[in-house]
């Protein structure tokens, strides 16, 4: 079985957590949002932000050495930078490593201000080096 790894790209309140939780329900998740859940409530600290990111990444290496056979990077994976990373380790691992980026806008749950998330869809760098996932 070939393992994989999902990058989820698009800006805050694009429906990434619903389009996992619909279409890779049985993955692993790993995310940054992740470090700021509490009880059932999601309490954002940019101060932690750092914080969070590391988090998702030792997250996600952890998935790795375990040979998960699906993990999903459930971040905004904006720029090519931010997610380089997760390609890189991805592909260390022997997996097969794709992007998800979605174009949809919903009201984000996180409490984002508008011009931020335009802010986001005006920073999306397209990536042409990293095949789309493709809906089985």
């Amino acid at each position: 079985m070939t393992k994989q790894v999902i990058i989820m790209r698009a800006p805050s309140g694009s429906g990434k957590s619903t389009w996992i939780e619909t279409h890779v329900p049985t993955a692993t998740v790993c995310s940054a949002d992740f470090y700021f859940e509490r009880s059932g409530t999601y309490r954002f600290d940019p101060a932690l932000l750092g914080k969070a990111h590391g988090s998702c990444r030792y997250a996600f290496e952890a998935a790795l050495k375990r040979g998960d056979a699906l993990v999903v990077v459930d971040n905004t994976n904006l720029i090519r930078k931010h997610y380089k990373e997760y390609v890189d380790l991805g592909k260390t691992y022997g997996y097969e490593v794709f992007q998800k980026c979605l174009k949809t806008q919903f009201q984000n749950t996180h409490g984002v201000p508008d011009e931020k998330v335009q802010q986001m869809r005006d920073s999306f760098q397209e990536d042409t080096t990293l095949p789309e996932w493709q809906d089985v």
